[in-house]
């Protein structure tokens, strides 16, 4: 598969910036389940529990958790600062686990965690696993600039990870399985939250979702916030949820994300009347969802959503195992305005490809449609090219474009919507750069697929080499 190129933002908040090079630490200490909480929590004389830890640390402080399972609950008593944050993580090498079997974690409502912070700032925590939890594994409540790193979570009743009424919040490269089995919320919660990040996670494995479990869950007075390059895979319900709810959202951009093999693709939604206004969704590649790609919903309240950016995404074969009619990307709110629906590249989805069943307020153009059903409400749109995208190798997972294909500079002709490489916009989320081609026109390597970026783009995660693993072993298990 082509790995994808867009020029990367900035991180969301500029105080973010110690997550890449944090100050020194005032001080390390360890903690084993064979040490004693008696002990100076030196690496020789460790301390036994993680929560002794978290009544000593102070700014610039960083504990070290030695391997082993720890069966407590952590309540951080001390914050950080910008330039000293206090770190909590897993020994190098080491996978210690935070066990919270008999523990009553959280409340009726699973308000509550494993680790939970309330009004907690400037803390990271890293390479942690937390597993059995009666409410989630991570929750966070009115606290600010926290991040969560590489870390796992599996087994929790409700949100691996839950965020609400928080700031400057990071969540990545994290793993979040068996989430929500049998509770509230959703894998990841980002509720009332500003200045967020949620990225290069790994979601899969749902449990018993009658209450809850959507994958990565964007609501309710969210703002400033970046969705970008997460693996959903397997999910019983949305893996992707972008809902205003009743506080509203502004200013989301969702990015680079790989939804495969779950209920739905993205939906947004406004579900108690909360206004939605500035979302960007980018570069996503939405594939073998059972209901549709991307549905812009008119779901319960159906609430005012404006300004709203719908570009370059590979949305192909979703709708096909759904009782009733789904399909590539849909429309299905009269409550909106300033949506745009253009350089998508739309493919082999059950029942329709492109369907607008609002009256107005909804602009199509300069996408690929493969497989027009002339469905009620389907549209093409202005400037479609109808063909089939030649894909490289879509049997082995591979929805980069091959040479030649009708996607190749066909997109929108603005410098806005330029490749990184300067050329024309080509379709889908997988921008084509010929610059290695040999005389042939045939592409000696995957850079003729990939990303010829600039200074300005960042270099695609590695992980990405992951997914295309995972999607030839897909591939190969049907």
């Amino acid at each position: 598969m082509a790995p994808l190129c867009t020029t990367r933002r900035a991180p969301v908040l500029g105080a973010l910036l110690w997550l890449a090079s944090p100050a020194a630490s005032a001080a390390d200490y360890y903690v084993s389940t064979d040490g004693d909480d008696g002990d100076d929590g030196t690496e020789t004389e460790p301390w036994r529990s993680i929560q002794h830890a978290a009544e000593t640390l102070g700014p610039g402080d960083t504990v070290y958790i030695r391997e082993g399972r720890y069966n407590e609950q952590v309540f951080p008593q001390a914050s950080g600062t910008a330039e000293a944050p206090i770190t909590y993580a897993a020994y190098p090498g080491e996978s210690p686990v935070i066990d919270g079997e008999g523990i009553e974690a959280g409340d009726a409502h699973d308000w509550g965690g494993l680790i939970y912070l309330y009004e907690d700032a400037h803390l990271r925590f890293e390479g942690l696993t937390l597993e059995s939890s009666s409410a989630a594994g991570f929750f966070l409540d009115r606290s600010e600039h926290i991040a969560m790193v590489g870390n796992t979570t599996y087994g929790t009743h409700s949100s691996g990870i839950g965020v609400w009424y928080s700031s400057g919040i990071t969540i990545a490269d994290n793993e979040v399985a068996l989430a929500c089995d049998g509770g509230f919320s959703e894998f990841i919660t980002v509720a009332g939250t500003t200045d967020f990040e949620v990225s290069g996670n790994h979601l899969h494995t749902s449990g018993d979702t009658s209450l809850g479990g959507e994958g990565i869950d964007i609501k309710d007075g969210s703002r400033r916030g970046e969705v970008t390059d997460n693996l959903v895979v397997g999910l019983d319900r949305v893996p992707l949820y972008i809902d205003a709810y009743e506080a509203g959202l502004e200013d989301i951009v969702v990015r680079g994300n790989v939804l495969m093999e779950n209920s739905q693709g993205i939906a947004i939604s406004s579900e108690e009347g909360g206004t939605l206004s500035g979302l960007v969704i980018s570069h996503n590649l939405i594939v073998d969802n059972a209901a549709s790609g991307i549905a812009l919903t008119n779901w319960h309240a159906d609430g005012p959503r404006e300004d709203i950016e719908i570009l370059h995404n590979t949305v192909v074969n979703n709708g096909h195992d759904f009782e009733w009619e789904a399909g590539g990307i849909v429309i299905e709110s009269d409550n909106i305005s300033g949506v745009v629906v253009r350089n998508n590249l739309v493919s082999a989805n059950a029942d329709y490809q492109i369907s607008v069943m609002s009256s107005e307020g909804v602009t199509v153009d300069h996408n690929l449609v493969d497989g027009f059903r002339d469905h009620e409400d389907e549209v093409l749109g202005d400037e479609v090219v109808q063909a089939d995208p030649a894909f490289s190798d879509p049997d082995a997972g591979d929805y980069g474009l091959a040479a030649g294909s009708p996607a190749i500079d066909a997109g929108h002709p603005d410098d806005a919507y330029l490749d990184p490489d300067g050329t024309r916009a080509d379709l889908g989320a997988f921008p084509f750069t010929a610059t290695d081609e040999d005389d042939t026109g045939a592409s000696p390597d995957d850079t003729a697929r990939g990303c010829a970026c600039t200074a300005a783009a960042s270099t695609p995660p590695l992980w990405w080499v992951w997914i295309f693993a995972w999607l030839v072993a897909a591939r190969s298990r049907r």
